[in-house]
């Protein structure tokens, strides 16, 4: 959806899926639901096994999810210049269209209200002009 909102613009824009990520963090955070069952028999439980299964993993659960971590923060602040990004290309395309002649479709910042055509940028009021003058106004 970005890259059609961007349209042209989007191919100076390095796009990178995190639906892997985000499913590898949702498992690992599935986990967690899994400790806490763990942690309210182990005084319950003499299934030494599962208690020795979970320890064993722990490490790599904590490992894997402050990778997690700063791979989240990483993308914050890439939501952060995103986001910068689209407001500066919004007042552009804003300014753009200001000053895009209705008429001519020309881009100039001194646009001419013409009462015939709309907007129009002063080349083509000025060959306009010559035209007018020359074929109609002593019509």
């Amino acid at each position: 959806m970005i890259k059609m909102k961007l349209g042209e613009y989007s191919s100076k824009v390095k796009f990178f899926d995190t639906s892997l990520q985000y499913q590898e963090l949702t498992d690992f955070l599935s986990f967690s639901k899994e400790r806490d069952s763990i942690e309210a028999g182990i005084f319950d439980s003499d299934d030494r096994d599962l208690i020795d299964e979970f320890l064993s993993g722990f490490d790599l659960y904590i490992e894997r999810l402050t990778q997690h971590k700063e791979f989240l923060l990483q993308l914050t602040a890439q939501v952060n210049t995103v986001e910068s990004e689209l407001t500066k290309l919004r007042e552009w395309q804003e300014e753009l269209k200001a000053h895009t002649a209705e008429y001519c479709g020309h881009y100039s910042k001194y646009l001419i209200n013409n009462k015939l055509f709309g907007t129009i940028c002063p080349d083509c009021n000025d060959s306009l002009k010559h035209v007018w003058d020359k074929q109609y106004k002593d019509a």
